[in-house]
């Protein structure tokens, strides 16, 4: 599943956006969940849910760091986890995040998300985090507005 992120005018004086502005609003990466079945440390078939999220391309600048990343991915993991028909009905337990270990910025995203690390897979040099779902700092996720645009 993947969510394209577009980056929207900061300026004051912009208009609020009304249907097919979109087009001309610059793209500046996306949010990616990857369904895979895999077996947990007992053998048994669960479903793991792989978060992903880019910020990039020609506009990184302007929009690395200023929380586009958090928001997108808060909204993906939101309509996710939401119950059916309203979203997919994906129980938070399932989600998990692989991530280079010398992505501090990109850990520190997951960590605020209510990601913890788990483990570190030295081969791949990464680390992988998992939703906690038993933790005291489980953020509310951020909700979006549900639009149609032709």
């Amino acid at each position: 599943l993947t969510f394209i992120v577009l980056g929207r005018p900061t300026s004051d004086s912009i208009e609020e956006l009304r249907t097919g502005d979109i087009s001309g609003l610059p793209m500046i990466g996306d949010v990616n969940l990857f369904f895979n079945r895999t077996a947990d440390d007992d053998g048994n078939e669960v479903l793991e849910v792989e978060c992903e999220v880019m910020i990039a391309g020609k506009h990184e600048d302007d929009f690395r760091g200023k929380g586009c990343g958090y928001a997108a991915l808060s909204m993906l993991l939101s309509y996710a986890s939401s119950p059916l028909p309203e979203g997919l009905g994906v129980p938070k337990s399932c989600f998990v995040a692989k991530i280079g270990l010398d992505n501090v910025a990109s850990r520190a995203l997951f960590r605020k998300l209510g990601f913890r690390e788990t483990k570190v897979v030295e081969v791949f040099n990464e680390v992988e985090l998992k939703y906690d779902t038993e933790g005291s700092q489980c953020p509310e996720w951020v909700k979006g507005d549900k639009r149609e645009y032709d």
